[in-house]
């Protein structure tokens, strides 16, 4: 990969100018005429090098480095725009492109909802949705990313985990928060202490009922105790097998716990 920005993990990392590319990226990034959102997209207008695999992974690298991060932030707050209505006038912009993807790795759906997305007012303080639909709980955390959310249906028992709760992808933390794996135990602490849950509807994997959700959750809690110890975790969720992006992502976790030059 044609890279050589500031890795993942540098504890110098936030006090470093961004390097001329990394600056391109975050610029591209939030350009509303650019871009527009679109981390592979983003990699490749700051000249980066590679197929779009590696552009999707060098746009994940700067997306979870403070500093650029930071810059996009600024850039965003500069045109008055919030992070949140960045995000919907994102998925708005590439909507068409999310449902050909969608069509092309799940045909079948029905896809008129993917990607109308409405900022909730108050993300941090919001206890439910405002609407008309079934009573519907706000479970908000950073865990996975900043001010990442769930939402729990009372009435049906249901807990809509978003990125989290998966039986086929191990925790996935965020690397730019100042404590990566204490925001995402303290996610998990609030998915387990949800009362009433029947089934719960990860953002990847399967359908499960509660003993699931319990064992799910104890399978996220050992991943994250051993990769406090930076010790290889023996999950069933990551072997030869799995995909490669989930095996480079363990990995990233793990350099970034042990350390730099490790």
């Amino acid at each position: 990969m044609d890279n050589q920005d500031v890795e993942v993990g540098d504890p110098d990392e936030s006090k470093r100018e961004l390097t001329a590319k990394q600056q391109r990226f975050a610029s591209a990034y939030a350009d509303p005429n650019g871009a527009n959102g679109n981390a592979t997209l983003a990699a490749k207008m700051a000249g980066y090098k590679g197929g779009d695999n590696q552009l999707a992974v060098q746009g994940s690298l700067n997306l979870k480095n403070k500093r650029i991060r930071q810059t996009i932030a600024e850039a965003f707050e500069a045109q008055g725009c919030t992070l949140e209505r960045a995000a919907v006038a994102v998925a708005e912009a590439e909507r068409a492109e999310l449902v050909r993807e969608a069509q092309r790795s799940a045909p079948g759906h029905d896809f008129s909802l993917l990607g109308r997305l409405t900022p909730l007012p108050g993300r941090n303080t919001a206890a439910a949705i405002g609407w008309d639909g079934p009573e519907a709980q706000l479970i908000v955390h950073n865990g996975h990313a900043p001010g990442h959310g769930a939402v729990f249906l009372p009435g049906t028992g249901v807990l809509v985990a978003g990125d989290m709760c998966s039986d086929v992808e191990i925790p996935l933390l965020d690397l730019a928060a100042p404590d990566p794996l204490g925001d995402y135990r303290l996610g998990l602490q609030q998915l387990a202490g949800v009362p009433g849950v029947r089934q719960v509807v990860p953002g990847h994997g399967h359908v499960g009922d509660a003993d699931e959700l319990r064992r799910r959750l104890a399978a996220d809690a050992a991943y994250l105790d051993a990769l406090a110890l930076g010790k290889p975790a023996a999950d069933p969720r990551l072997t030869g097998e799995s995909p490669e992006w989930l095996r480079v992502a363990h990995d990233e976790q793990l350099r970034y716990i042990r350390g730099p030059g490790s």
